[in-house]
C-alpha cells in the first residue's frame, strides 16, 4: 500500500542515498570528488533526477568519522546526496553575459 502523498510534494518516500568517497584526504583528493560530484550532478539531470546534499553527515568531524568506519574505515566520504525524482523547480537566476565580463585593464586597476 502506498502512502498519500502531499500536492507538490512529489518525491520517493525512499531515495536513493549516495556517498562519494576517495582514496584519500586532503585538497587534491577533494578536488578529484569535486570533479566526480560534477559527473554525477551532470548525469543525474539528464536523466531527470534531483539531487539534494545532505552536508551535516560530512561537516560534522564525529558524524563524518562514524561513516567512513561504516563504510569499512578505508575511504573518506566527501559528499552525501540524496538523488531520486522530484517536484520540478523553476531555473535559479543566472547573470548575464554582460555582468559576467570585465572590460580588459579592469582586473589590473584593481590590483
Amino acid at each position: 500500500m502506498t502512502a498519500e502523498r502531499t500536492p507538490g510534494k512529489d518525491y520517493e518516500s525512499d531515495p536513493l542515498v549516495v556517498v562519494l568517497c576517495s582514496f584519500h584526504d586532503g585538497a587534491f583528493a577533494e578536488l578529484q570528488a569535486g570533479q566526480a560530484l560534477q559527473r554525477v550532478l551532470a548525469t543525474a539531470t539528464t536523466l531527470g533526477l534531483s539531487a539534494s546534499f545532505l552536508s551535516e553527515v560530512i561537516g560534522v568531524r564525529p558524524v563524518r568519522e562514524e561513516l567512513r568506519r561504516a563504510l569499512g574505515g578505508t575511504l573518506e566520504p566527501q559528499a552525501v546526496l540524496r538523488v531520486g525524482f522530484g517536484s520540478p523547480v523553476p531555473a535559479g537566476p543566472r547573470p548575464t553575459l554582460e555582468e559576467l565580463l570585465t572590460p580588459i585593464g579592469a582586473t589590473r586597476a584593481r590590483r
